[in-house]
């Protein structure tokens, strides 16, 4: 009986963030973990741009707006379409969100991944969302990372530690419920 891939999230990536993602997953990989990487850029039209990325990078890839379904498993899914985050969100086991990694700034919206239990890993640049940024920390739902080798590092220890993923979960559906309204 295999174990389940580990799924990793890029939320709403912005551009340097999903070279960042697909070069933590090849680490992570390494540690003899079957990493898959779900690359959902903020901007659909960017997909032309990543394909490029990924044609230049070794691991299987498949690229959602061309067909919906890859031939065999692929160990990246670049899913550039429009309006599929949240259904997308559901099978991750970690999640980090975009637009929060230097030189971008602004963050894109944690909140869907905190009501669907998915542990969250954000870069400092939250601006946008400071307020939620800052409550989902306090509550042991996402953390917050410096920069690409610190997120590198929280990826493999979030990997490795179940017990944590799941008090992360749990306590972003926890936040999510007494956040509503």
């Amino acid at each position: 009986n295999q174990p389940k891939p580990f799924i990793l999230l890029g939320s709403s990536t912005w551009p340097g963030e999903e070279a960042a993602l697909i070069k933590i997953q090849k680490t992570v990989i390494s540690t003899g973990v079957d990493c898959r990487l779900l690359l959902v850029p903020r901007h659909a039209e960017r997909g032309p741009d990543l394909a490029r990325l990924l044609k230049e990078q070794p691991l299987s890839w498949h690229q959602r707006s061309k067909d919906n379904k890859p031939e065999e498993p692929v160990r990246i899914q670049l899913a550039d379409t429009t309006g599929e985050l949240t259904r997308l969100t559901q099978v991750a086991d970690l999640a980090f969100i975009g637009k929060s990694l230097a030189p971008n700034t602004g963050g894109q919206t944690p909140i869907e991944a905190a009501g669907l239990g998915i542990p969250i890993l954000m870069g400092p640049n939250m601006t946008n969302f400071k307020d939620v940024a800052k409550s989902l920390v306090r509550s042991g739902a996402a953390q917050v990372v410096a920069d690409e080798a610190e997120l590198e590092a929280h990826i493999i220890d979030l990997v490795k530690n179940e017990k944590v993923r799941a008090s992360m979960s749990q306590a972003g559906k926890d936040w999510h419920v007494k956040s509503k309204g």
